[in-house]
């Protein structure tokens, strides 16, 4: 019996086996490109947030080319904070309007200035930050909520988490060569402190940290960083000679500190590995969290004599 040429031929298409190693290979395939994905998208982020600490260290050499001083961390006359160094500069990236709106003649916590404080400036979010431009209240009883930034600026340097360069009532004990550029300005608790020049800067641009990171904690937004709230270095930090403080969740910070003040100001980020940092020359680095932090307290400072570099 014969049988016609076509018909001991397969049929057409996939058996079951063949499929499945088929869809397992993608899976394969799928399992090695998500991770690089995964990688770039990162490496986006974390050139976007280096380049938002760039145009905010424009933004304070253009201000300096203004006054003639830095932006201060934050204005205090006896215990009532005015304006810090993020509102300061935002007519210098783009946000006189925003600036105009603010008024700088009352502290912040008013309706109208929480109001303004509520607004979102793409240039103080970091993308890789989890959540996007949350609005929070600050911790300390305040009245009204406002919106993070994702950064803080350098107020000096500190050993003990009980004092710090944000409160006139915690500077007495603290070393004069420890600022940095952006400690508290006025006067209160029998202290007063001026604005910096660049002169001033003694240790060098390329060695004095500006603007950093700073991690915020998901599981205590009232200590999350504030760019229009000043009260207490909501958006100032600095070095505190505490080593689990870097790149560390607030909790976890929590859990083993000496001092809670130190969690409030300590620097991380979600980038992997560390976090970035402007330095007073416009140049932007990337801290490893895993830096010596006599190196890190020397480049915090201003005019400390230390020689430090990333």
């Amino acid at each position: 019996m014969r049988f016609p040429p076509n018909s001991l031929r397969r049929p057409g298409g996939f058996t079951l086996v063949e499929l499945l190693v088929v869809i397992a290979i993608i899976g394969v395939l799928i399992a090695l490109l998500l991770p690089a994905v995964q990688q770039a998208r990162e490496a986006a982020r974390r050139m976007q947030c280096t380049n938002n600490l760039k145009q905010m260290a424009l933004a304070v050499h253009n201000y300096h080319d203004t006054f003639l001083v830095f932006p201060s961390g934050h204005v205090q006359i006896n215990d009532t904070y005015y304006g810090n160094w993020a509102i300061a500069i935002l007519p210098y990236i783009e946000q006189q309007n925003l600036f105009n709106q603010y008024d700088h003649t009352t502290h912040c916590n008013t309706a109208a200035n929480a109001t303004v404080a509520r607004t979102q400036v793409d240039e103080y979010l970091c993308p890789s930050d989890a959540i996007s431009s949350p609005i929070y209240r600050p911790a300390s009883g305040y009245s009204y909520d406002l919106r993070v930034i994702s950064y803080k600026a350098m107020s000096g340097y500190t050993d003990d988490g009980a004092k710090n360069w944000d409160h006139f009532a915690e500077i007495t004990g603290l070393s004069g060569s420890w600022k940095g550029i952006f400690h508290t300005v006025g006067s209160g608790h029998s202290q007063s402190l001026g604005f910096e020049k660049m002169a001033s800067v003694t240790d060098g641009t390329s060695n004095t940290l500006l603007i950093g990171e700073y991690h915020q904690p998901q599981d205590e937004p009232g200590r999350s960083s504030f760019w229009g709230n000043s009260y207490w270095g909501y958006n100032l930090g600095m070095v505190i000679n505490e080593p689990y403080i870097i790149g560390n969740q607030y909790d976890d910070c929590a859990a083993v500190a000496s001092n809670i003040g130190v969690c409030r100001r300590a620097w991380a980020s979600h980038h992997p590995g560390g976090f970035n940092f402007s330095r007073a020359d416009g140049s932007v680095s990337f801290v490893p969290e895993t830096i010596d932090l006599t190196i890190f307290a020397g480049l915090a400072t201003m005019a400390g004599g230390e020689v430090a570099d990333l």
